[in-house]
């Protein structure tokens, strides 16, 4: 959501004016961008608690990767490659292999 609404705020635009309605709508995308940015980090802070730094990087990485495919496709048309696809499945397998790495290691606690 937040590259949805930074691609929204900084697009071209025809006016200058900042009171416009365009310049009004910009600003409230620019501060959409910085909420769910914002939340993201809360996000990240708390799964680097729970899971440790490797871990969550790895999640977080593979996570934001997958959902900015989804709304690209969804809100702009944007159509993936193979190649992409081909990383996107070698990611999500590696967040697997970190997931059962970790449910391994708290079984044996």
């Amino acid at each position: 959501m937040a590259g949805a609404s930074g691609k929204a705020a900084f697009s071209p635009w025809s006016s200058s004016d900042w009171l416009s309605s365009e310049g009004l709508s910009r600003l409230g995308c620019f501060l959409l961008m910085l909420t769910f940015n914002a939340l993201m980090m809360k996000s990240f802070v708390t799964s680097i608690q729970r899971l440790g730094t490797g871990k969550a990087t790895v999640a977080n990485f593979t996570c934001n990767y997958l959902v900015s495919a989804l709304f690209g496709y969804f809100l702009y048309g944007e159509v993936a490659s193979v190649q992409w696809a081909v990383g996107a499945t070698l990611m999500i397998a590696g967040v697997v292999v970190v997931s059962s790495d970790l449910k391994a290691n708290t079984k044996q606690d």
